[in-house]
Parts: structure tokens; C-alpha cells; sequence
């Protein structure tokens, strides 16, 4: 039986940052049990949430014993979750959007943080979304993400970050 490494075995994290990467992308940071919620659509706002995770988190840029876990999506398959392949040209805007992320984080030289690129029919399982028609999977993935947060979530893309995060939280953290 292969076992998991380190960063995947459950850990105590302070926090929980969903990314849902795309040109328009939707971020969830989930930490003290309250929800921060966002579309990102530029370089700027980017850099915010980025900051907000690692700074205001952890309070100070020294790094003292806490941990930031950031679940990610991966589309390294190019099947989509309901079998259809993924063309060239939106396998290739999806890792752009990531590099842009995975850069804003690195620019922050952080300590104290996992990465996780978790597939995304792993993470839509537990919610239901897998198989189902793309409008439908967004509207149930934007009822749960609303009830999850107690808050009116009216993005996908932010609806499916709460969703990362939920399933990061769920899987990796001890809570």
C-alpha cells in the first residue's frame, strides 16, 4: 500500500485558501470559521487575496508556527469532468491563470503553507457535481457554496472556490 507524503497527511492549519484559477477566477479563504470571499479578474486583485492570506493571517511576515493550506484545481487531464477533451487552446489559458497564481504566491517567499492541486472530479464528488449537465452543476455548486458560507454566493467561480476549499478543509485538516 503507497502512502500519501508529508504535506498530504491531515495537519492543524489556520487557514484554508480555495483558488478556482481561470481568467476570471473565484477565491474562498475559509479561517477562525469565517468565510472571505472573491472574484478576481486582475493582476491587482490577485495580489490582494494573496496578501490578505498570507499577512493578515499570519499578522506579521515572519513566519511563526501557523499553517495556510491552498487547494487548487488541476487540469492537468484534458478530459473534462463529463469525458469531453478540453482543446488546446483552453488547456493552455488554464495554465496561464495558474502560473499567475502560483507566481503571486511565490512572490511572497511564504513559509508555512501547502499547496495542494487537487483534479476536479476528486473535488466535485462529495458535492454531486460530477456528470452533470455544466449549468446545472454551476447552479447546485452556487446553492451549496451559499449555504456552506451563510452568505448569497451569485458567482461560480466563487461558488466552486468555496467548494476547493471545503474539500481541502474536509480531506487534509484536522478541525
Amino acid at each position: 500500500m503507497k502512502t500519501k507524503p508529508d504535506k498530504y497527511k491531515r495537519k492543524d492549519y489556520t487557514a484554508v485558501l480555495g483558488i478556482d484559477s481561470g481568467r476570471i477566477s473565484g477565491t474562498a479563504l475559509l479561517a477562525s470559521g469565517c468565510w472571505q470571499l472573491e472574484r478576481v479578474e486582475t493582476a491587482s486583485e490577485r495580489r490582494m487575496v494573496v496578501h490578505l492570506a498570507f499577512q493578515d493571517i499570519f499578522g506579521t511576515e515572519t513566519y511563526d508556527g501557523r499553517k495556510l493550506l491552498i487547494v487548487m484545481e488541476d487540469w492537468t487531464s484534458l478530459y473534462l469532468p463529463n469525458g469531453k477533451r478540453m482543446g488546446t487552446k483552453s488547456v493552455l489559458a488554464m495554465g496561464e491563470e495558474r502560473g499567475k497564481w502560483l507566481q503571486e504566491i511565490e512572490r511572497f517567499e511564504p513559509q508555512g503553507y501547502n499547496l495542494i492541486k487537487v483534479p476536479v472530479r476528486t473535488w466535485r464528488k462529495p458535492f454531486g457535481l460530477n456528470g452533470m449537465p455544466k449549468e446545472q452543476a454551476k447552479k447546485l455548486a452556487i446553492a451549496i457554496a451559499s449555504k456552506e458560507t451563510r452568505q448569497t454566493v451569485a458567482d461560480h467561480n466563487v461558488a466552486e472556490a468555496v467548494l476547493i476549499a471545503k474539500y481541502g478543509y474536509n480531506t487534509y485538516a484536522i478541525g
